[in-house]
């Protein structure tokens, strides 16, 4: 699963400084130190916290979309078969719910009146002034990380030089309108599931698919790419990846009930199929899975308990 931009405004391009940090295998890196762009420690910090809040958004979502993709093959592969072990389903539920609240959370601390991070922009506006390559050692990195550095300033607050108050309240808003329904979800679904809420509406209007938050993830984690670009020159990868080998292990936990159950099952189809047996878990359950993909009725012939519908 591959990055995708929100097609909306302030949706991020590709940065060469975030390609020199995926090529180099590091998480993030920082070109200028925090005493050299005059940045506030408060704001520092705040960003650092929202460096870990995108990076533990993507790891959480390209789990849980990994293990309900393999959730779905296992249901097209054992039609008949209903998912086994509701408590490590439960789990996997919840884990959403947290990924919403998180998600909301993090908008929060940008959106707070006093101390979120919009409100102290606002206060010190000189943090997004365009930079030139001497800001960064100069040459053609320097010239590099400047360009990125203005780039992002200008999606997050565009035409505006020099970048004030009035432009950081206007990027507020449009953060908070486009984060709206995330915080709709959490408050009037995730947080408050099992009790009993009155309203006009059924809270479920405002429930969003798991679908859907792949845009809502990149869409956070795409400006805090851009606020920590413009405000101190740090890039990190924005790649949502999933865990394909644990979300299939997980996937089977949920679904068969167990890990040895999994591998009886299994085992019992590529022995129907007449396949070589292995004692490698991952091996086996390829090969069991592709010996069903190319045989429809090998599903009941290696349960004859199991009827087909008519």
């Amino acid at each position: 699963m591959g990055r995708r931009h929100n097609p909306g405004d302030n949706s991020c391009g590709s940065h060469p400084v975030t390609e020199l940090a995926r090529r180099s295998s590091i998480a993030y890196y920082c070109c200028v130190s925090t005493a050299d762009a005059g940045i506030d420690s408060d704001i520092d910090k705040q960003l650092k916290r929202c460096r870990f809040a995108a990076y533990h958004a993507q790891q959480r979502y390209g789990l849980l979309v990994g293990t309900m993709d393999r959730l779905r093959l296992l249901q097209e592969r054992f039609p008949r078969k209903q998912v086994y072990n509701s408590v490590a389903l439960q789990p996997f539920r919840d884990s959403f719910d947290m990924l919403v609240i998180d998600l909301c959370s993090a908008a929060k601390a940008w959106l707070d009146d006093d101390r979120g991070l919009f409100r102290r922009l606002a206060r010190q506006p000189n943090l997004l002034r365009r930079r030139t390559a001497e800001d960064f050692g100069g040459g053609d990195f320097g010239e590099i990380v400047a360009k990125d550095v203005n780039a992002a300033i200008v999606k997050l607050v565009p035409d505006e030089e020099p970048v004030g108050a009035a432009g950081i309240e206007r990027l507020r808003e449009r953060f908070r309108l486009a984060t709206k329904r995330v915080v709709n979800d959490r408050n009037k679904v995730r947080a408050h599931r099992y009790e009993q809420i009155r309203g006009a509406v059924d809270a479920r209007a405002f429930q969003i698919s798991l679908e859907e938050y792949a845009t809502h993830v990149e869409y956070l984690v795409d400006h805090i790419l851009q606020a920590c670009l413009a405000i101190n020159g740090t890039a990190f990868d924005t790649e949502i990846k999933v865990p394909h080998a644990d979300a299939a292990d997980l996937a089977d936990l949920i679904f068969h009930g167990t890990i040895g159950g999994a591998t009886w099952t299994y085992r019992t189809v590529c022995k129907a199929a007449s396949k070589q047996d292995t004692d490698r878990y991952g091996e086996l359950r390829e090969l069991a899975l592709q010996s069903l993909d190319q045989n429809l009725e090998l599903y009941f012939l290696a349960f004859p308990g199991v009827k087909a519908e008519p």
